[in-house]
This record gives C-alpha cells, structure tokens and sequence, in this order.
C-alpha cells in the first residue's frame, strides 16, 4: 500500500459527510434487498463511483476496507469495525446489531433515519445558536464604536474616573476586555472544545455527570444514545439474541459514557433481571425515568418490536425537544438583543445630557 494511496485514503475518510453516508446506505440496502450477496453489491457500488477503477473515488476506498475485513473477518478486522473507521459510532453500532441479527438491510435503513435526524437536530442547533451570535457580534460591534469614537471624545472633555451610570458601566466594561479579552476568548474557546470532548467521554465524578445529562447540550446526547440504544436492542432481540448478548454486541462501539450505563444494566441481567427491570434497577435511569418505568412493563410476545418502536418515537421526540430548546434560546437572546438597545439609548441619552451641561459653561 503506497503512502499516496493511504493519504488519499485518509483523505477520504476525513470528508466522508452524512450525504456520502446515505447515499451508500441506501445504494448498499436496496441490492442486498434484491437479492444481491454483500461482497457483490460492494463491489457493483465500487465499480459505479470508480468507473470500473479509472478514476478515484471514496467509495472506492470505502470498499477495499469492507473487501478485506470480509476476507479477514477476524475479531478486530470485521466489516462492523471496517465501516467504525468511516461512520460515526452511533451508525456502527446500528450495522454492527444488523450483521449480528442478519437484518443488515433493515439496519441501513435505520442508519438513514438516524442521519435525517441528526440532521434536523443539527439544523436546530445552528437556529438555536444564530441569535445568541448576533447578540454577540451587536455588542462586539457597539461596544467597538463605543472605544473608539466616543470614549476618546467624551475623555477629552471629562475625567472617565468621574462617569457614573450607564455610561461609567460602559466605560468600564470595555477596559475589563480590553486587558482580559484575549484571556476570556481562549477560555470560551477551550470550554468549547472541553464540551464537545465531554459529550461522550466525560464520566467521573459519575454524580456530576449524571446532574449534566439533564442540561443542554448534554441532554441532548443522551437523548440519541438512548434512541440508538433501544433501536439496537430491539434489532437483536428481535432477531433471537439473548439480551446479556446483545448488550455485548452494542458493548463493542459505545463510547465510554455509554460503556458505563451498559456495564451497569450487564450486571442487573447477569443477576436474572429482565431487560426493563435492569433498566430500572441500574440506577442511571437510562434514557429516561419515564422511558425506564415504560420498558420495565414491557414483556412477552412483541416486546423486542415494542423496544424498537419505542426507541424511534424517542428518537423523534428528541428531534422535536431540541427545536422546543431552540425557540427558548431565541427568545431569551431578542429579550437581550432588546436590552442591548436599551442600554445604548440610555447611554446616548447621558451623552447628550453631558454635552449639553458641558455647553452652559
């Protein structure tokens, strides 16, 4: 393997988006769907993209990996673990539980789903965070006027020490940021960076996690792990699969804030608990409280397709709990925007005033 190929390889892996995703999920269930065998429907998809090899593509890259864990197939070399490579954890543990239940085309189908949902959640998101951007960018921008049109006047013309009112909490905000500002932008930016790593990683001190899991933006992940999460068990008891081993199969790509709730719910079903009462008894009310009262009555014939419903409804109502989010976060940030406004009149109106008393004299 030459080292162009493996950066082109990489290369493609990188930009690997959501809209190459479905496309290949979909392309790859519908010949499986009609009765075309794994390793040919690869490569019928590869040989499309490629055109029969003369040019590159990234389903090309795709498929040599699929080809050679479905020749290895070894623990560590396996499709599952191939596609881990190229898709977000949460779509290998949906093809993981379909290879393992034989329902890989129903799976794809349900990786489609989840990527449209992550979609609207994502474009929820992007609403949610367009106004508190412009607050900031409004701010950033009167406050910028503010330093360098009128403080420099006004000073000219009164001691700063002598301001009170708006004008002084101005006036004092913007030395505040201009000897902190660099220092407050690189720790909003580390505590950025410091969330996104949280979401799936952060788990001690484990009743600290547990209270963030009830707020924004952690809630929200949870929200989807848990979907995936009843989906995949539903899958692969549905197929048959006893539950200590579909929770081993799911066990192999959660991410380590899910390995602890599975690990917890393991224990209860070595115990001879049911798949809802280790829920419930697990002690991290994983999903939800409610989602675990629900699934702890949940039994008999249909409850694998009961499980897998439920966790598709869940999966809708976190799409639809973000946008309710959003419509909060908006309207808190117009109150602030008008508050802005505001405090900017306010200071206009005390600049006139002590021009004007300024010109009796």
């Amino acid at each position: 393997m030459s080292p162009l190929y493996r950066l082109r390889r990489a290369l493609a892996r990188r930009f690997f988006t959501s809209g190459y995703r479905l496309r290949f999920y979909r392309m790859l269930s519908l010949q499986m769907r009609n009765g075309v065998k794994l390793l040919e429907a690869l490569e019928q998809i590869s040989n499309m993209y490629t055109d029969f090899g003369q040019r590159t593509h990234g389903f090309g890259f795709l498929v040599d990996d699929c080809r050679a864990a479905l020749t290895d197939n070894s623990g560590d070399n396996s499709l599952e673990h191939a596609l881990a490579n190229w898709v977000p954890a949460e779509e290998a543990a949906l093809i993981s539980a379909g290879m393992f239940s034989g329902r890989l085309p129903e799976a794809l189908a349900e990786a489609e789903i989840l990527i449209d949902c992550r979609r609207r959640i994502r474009q929820a998101i992007m609403r949610m965070a367009v106004y508190p951007l412009g607050c900031i960018a409004m701010l950033g921008g009167t406050l910028g006027v503010i330093q360098t049109q009128l403080i420099p006047t006004l000073a000219g013309m009164s001691d700063p020490q002598t301001w009170t009112g708006v004008l002084g909490s101005l006036n004092g905000l913007l030395i505040f940021f201009t000897e902190h500002g660099v220092v407050m932008g690189a720790g909003l930016a580390l505590l950025v960076a410091w969330t996104r790593w949280s979401l799936s990683n952060w788990i001690r001190p484990d009743r600290l996690r547990r209270f963030a899991d009830r707020h924004v933006p952690w809630a929200v992940y949870s929200d989807i792990q848990g979907a995936i999460f009843l989906i995949n068990m539903g899958a692969l008891l549905c197929a048959g699969v006893r539950t200590l081993t579909a929770l081993q199969v799911i066990h192999r790509f959660a991410s380590p804030w899910l390995v602890v709730r599975l690990n917890a719910v393991m224990e209860e079903v070595e115990e001879g608990a049911s798949f809802g009462m280790a829920l419930r008894e697990c002690g991290y009310a994983f999903p939800s409280k409610e989602a675990v009262n629900y699934l702890s009555m949940v039994s008999g014939d249909g409850a694998a397709q009961m499980i897998a419903r439920f966790g598709q409804e869940w999966l809708e109502e976190t799409v639809k709990r973000v946008n309710r989010r959003g419509i909060a976060v908006m309207l808190f940030s117009m109150v602030m925007l008008f508050a802005l406004i505001g405090v900017v009149v306010v200071a206009v109106i005390e600049v006139t005033s002590m021009t004007e008393s300024m010109g009796q004299y």
